[in-house]
């Protein structure tokens, strides 16, 4: 047997068992799979304690999770009524995790000094005062404490309903 029949015939197999993974694990075809969003608000007690953050931020991701899931279920039945089906009960339901930093965060968000860390040492530089025709020039650099809690938690799922 040639090399390029050879590969011809392991294309030939990997596709077929490829087709036969897809038919098993697929979703009813009967089914609308919209994307809803819940936003809420993030408010810690302690605006300076990165553990107090850390658990506002959690307690904001909890929150946003049904209204995720009423938005969602809004959409559904929009697109259901506009074609003329009944929506039926959820099937499925995934968080999208890949917003603009990509999955690597969690629920926690890209933190500032890393993921789920809010606060950390900031450098701050002061200047001289500068003449007409010069540039500014750094005379020293101030190190101090800032926490940069994130105003909300947006929650992103899909979910996917049967309809009749």
């Amino acid at each position: 047997m040639s090399r390029r029949m050879l590969t011809v015939v392991t294309l030939a197999a990997g596709l077929c068992l490829s087709v036969s993974t897809v038919a098993e694990g697929a979703v009813d075809q009967r089914a609308i799979t919209t994307v809803g969003t819940g936003q809420v608000a993030v408010h810690p007690a302690d605006a300076s304690s990165d553990s107090s953050i850390q658990a506002a931020v959690n307690a904001a991701h909890q929150a946003a999770i049904p209204l995720a899931l009423a938005d969602a279920r809004v959409e559904a039945q929009l697109i259901a009524q506009a074609s003329g089906l009944s929506l039926g009960p959820l099937q499925a339901v995934s968080e999208q995790t890949n917003g603009p930093f990509g999955p690597f965060f969690g629920p926690f968000g890209p933190g500032r000094f890393g993921p789920g860390k809010f606060c950390g040492v900031v450098s701050t530089p002061i200047f001289a005062p500068a003449r007409p025709g010069q540039r500014r020039r750094v005379v020293r650099v101030v190190r101090h404490r800032r926490c940069f809690p994130p105003p909300t938690d947006i929650v992103q799922l899909a979910v996917t309903f049967a309809v009749t």
